[in-house]
């Protein structure tokens, strides 16, 4: 007789029943009847794989499945379970150089989707990145994750996409997968036809339960706050801290993140609240964290020199983006003054606080020479943000010692008000409101 593989027959059962649901998705079928065959495959996929793997040790035992495995984690209905089912098993098989070849792009692609399920924060959650690291290493995880997490974290992914695009899926099947098994025209009239009710429902109960607290920016803040207490103050600050600024001021960019929020809306504490509060305020917690993590030093090293050279770039040129990246300076200026001790406090208020900081802003935004992009909407806002700061720090200090230290600056924030209301024939008004 001619010698089959051991593994034949399992391998040939999966395959047989993975060929059923696709011919079974060519019919008319209802909506319905569709998401239960796409079901039903992903079950098969979570059910078979993984004790596959393990019977199939052989090289070219694993060449025969991946084009399953893969064609499960491309989906778009079901491809993300699978993904955050099936990624460990599939990768410790695989190993290292494997896993890297055939799983990273497509995990990165699966991390930054166009449109977000209800199944996507699983894959932002501590344990699936510890799977990550552990499959990829800790280098290549680094050089291509800390990005999609910090844009997750920011909650313009929190949108859930709650439809299901069976066509968009019928398309990828009907072109996927033609050359790996030659299907039976007459497949559906088998006796071991397996028809959509073969599985119960139930079974997906845990996948589908939507998790009101779990938003993919909750499950990448847990995520980045957990990998900075792990890296240490030197990676952490490189791979996170430093694109977490930068995603900071992108959170306040166009008009609709200025557009104002109702009272009871007020992340950030502030006398005017804006939308862009919301995405900023994760970002911020995952920036404190460094603060909480290692200290002060992490203001006076890291936090100090990007507030003071992003206003000081901004007053050279204004544009959209230094336009945002200026309020996102000041609102991270209120929000680290807390974590500041009297005596660092102290020696660093009036230089770079007040001087490179608070001056250089109201400069900026006393200038009648100076255009905004946002129009008024943006100098309003900022202005507003920096009287936050100059009450947060009359507070700190106290009556006599506001007095004693505050007494420029807040002189110089309602000099602004007369350079806007009274004409004068300075030729450089800029030069003019803070001294």
């Amino acid at each position: 007789p001619f010698p089959f593989p051991f593994y034949f027959e399992e391998l040939y059962r999966f395959i047989h029943q993975f060929e059923q649901f696709d011919q079974q998705l060519l019919l008319n079928l209802t909506s319905a009847q569709q998401k239960q065959i796409h079901d039903n495959k992903f079950y098969l996929l979570l059910t078979q794989i993984p004790s596959l793997l393990l019977s199939l040790h052989t090289q070219q035992g694993h060449e025969l499945l991946m084009p399953y495995i893969l064609h499960g984690f491309h989906q778009s209905i079901y491809g993300i379970r699978c993904i955050y089912s099936l990624f460990n098993p599939v990768a410790v098989v695989l190993g290292p150089d494997e896993s890297r070849r055939q799983l990273l792009t497509l995990i990165q692609s699966a991390l930054n989707p166009e449109k977000t399920t209800i199944y996507h924060w699983r894959c932002f959650t501590r344990r699936f990145i510890i799977q990550l690291i552990a499959r990829f290493n800790l280098t290549k995880f680094l050089q291509c994750f800390p990005i999609l997490l910090i844009e997750a974290c920011s909650g313009f992914k929190d949108e859930i996409n709650m439809k299901i695009e069976i066509d968009d899926d019928n398309n990828n099947n009907n072109n996927t997968n033609d050359s790996n098994v030659e299907t039976d025209d007459n497949t559906n009239e088998r006796s071991d036809t397996i028809i959509p009710q073969d599985y119960d429902a139930n079974v997906f109960d845990s996948f589908d339960e939507p998790h009101g607290s779990n938003l993919l920016s909750d499950s990448a803040v847990e995520s980045i706050i957990y990998l900075q207490l792990k890296l240490g103050p030197v990676l952490g600050c490189k791979y996170f801290g430093r694109h977490l600024l930068r995603m900071l001021a992108l959170c306040y960019v166009d008009d609709e993140q200025l557009q104002l929020l109702s009272s009871d809306k007020n992340p950030c504490k502030s006398i005017r609240p804006v939308r862009g509060d919301l995405n900023a305020k994760k970002i911020i917690d995952c920036l404190l964290s460094l603060i909480q993590n290692y200290g002060e030093q992490i203001i006076l090293l890291i936090y100090f020199p990007h507030l003071t050279e992003t206003i000081r770039m901004a007053n050279h040129r204004l544009t959209i983006r230094s336009e945002s990246a200026v309020l996102s300076c000041i609102v991270l200026l209120k929000c680290i003054l807390p974590y500041m001790s009297d005596s660092t406090l102290m020696a660093n208020l009036t230089d770079p606080i007040k001087t490179r900081m608070i001056h250089a802003s109201l400069t900026l935004l006393s200038s009648s020479s100076v255009h905004f992009p946002s129009f008024e909407r943006a100098r309003s806002i900022c202005a507003y943000r920096i009287l936050d700061i100059l009450f947060l720090l009359s507070l700190r200090l106290g009556y006599e010692s506001t007095r004693l230290y505050m007494n420029d600056s807040i002189r110089a924030f309602f000099a602004c008000f007369q350079s806007t209301h009274e004409p004068t024939d300075d030729i450089h008004p800029r030069t003019a409101s803070v001294t």
